[in-house]
């Protein structure tokens, strides 16, 4: 089975920064608490420069980064978040399945998505916007972009994109290997061959 994983990486910093943009910029540790003790989960860019690590406890992380905002990991937020996520993307497939803590994998199979008109629409739908409304060439005439499996991977990232997530995508046959080059990848999009 043919499967696409959409890969967020750091999706909790990334949820946090994205409903708290004052955050943007500043140093920031996620935390959660593993046996009495708070330990970074994750750390935004400016923390990560002051040497901040994940698995640092809190303390450690505070004496590296003094000005670092500490904020208490929210997996039920962070569940619903990718849940809200996954509804958007079934515009690009009808079996779209939440891969906590920072993926969603897709049935690239049930995706309606392979005509090239539809992709475009879904995307403009999920950003509230028309090709008209971004001043895309050929708004008049809807302009085609790619088909098939990296058309259904450029949608899916484009939706997420339009939510406010950098993400990454890739496609195999199997979930696991999906996950593994949405992961790995280096580049957006990814697609595996058959």
């Amino acid at each position: 089975m043919r499967v696409a994983a959409l890969h967020l990486p750091a999706f909790a910093l990334q949820r946090l920064l994205r409903e708290r943009p004052g955050l943007a910029g500043k140093p920031v540790l996620l935390w959660a608490r593993e046996r009495n003790t708070e330990v970074v989960q994750l750390a935004s860019a400016p923390a990560r420069a002051a040497g901040v690590r994940a698995g640092m406890t809190l303390a450690q992380a505070r004496a590296l980064c003094p000005e670092a905002e500490p904020v208490p990991l929210d997996p039920a937020g962070d569940l619903a978040a990718l849940g809200a996520l996954a509804e958007a993307l079934g515009a690009c497939s009808s079996a779209v399945e939440v891969s906590p803590p920072e993926a969603l994998l897709c049935d690239a199979g049930a995706s309606p998505l392979f005509a090239r008109a539809a992709v475009r629409r879904a995307a403009h739908e999920v950003a509230g916007s028309s090709p008209a409304m971004t001043g895309e060439a050929g708004a008049e005439k809807e302009t085609s972009p790619p088909s098939g499996e990296p058309g259904l991977l450029a949608a899916l990232v484009r939706i997420a994109s339009a939510q406010g997530y950098l993400a990454r995508a890739a496609l195999a046959d199997g979930p696991r290997v999906a996950l593994t080059l949405a992961r790995a990848a280096r580049r957006p999009l990814v697609v595996a061959s058959a």
